[in-house]
């Protein structure tokens, strides 16, 4: 898991770096572009991982504290973001 979000941070600094900063700088010198470049954003994806209080991160940590079975994990997972 840590592994995957590492991987997903750094693509998200990608994608920061090279479209979204890229786009803004063309927009406000006024550079239309021919098309817009098309990417798969994964804010959506981090913000499934780290962001409080629904963090896959967080039911990771409580389901340490209470000592709860992977089985356990991955059924607060899915229930905290089935509609994810």
């Amino acid at each position: 898991l840590c592994i995957n979000f590492a991987n997903e941070k750094l693509h998200q600094l990608f994608l920061q770096t090279m479209f979204k900063a890229e786009e803004k700088a063309a927009a406000a010198e006024g550079v239309v572009l021919p098309q817009r470049a098309e990417f798969c954003d994964n804010a959506g994806c981090l913000a499934m991982l780290e962001q409080s209080p629904r963090a896959i991160f967080r039911l990771l940590d409580t389901c340490c504290a209470v000592a709860a079975t992977p089985q356990n994990f991955c059924l607060q997972v899915h229930e905290v973001h089935c509609d994810s």
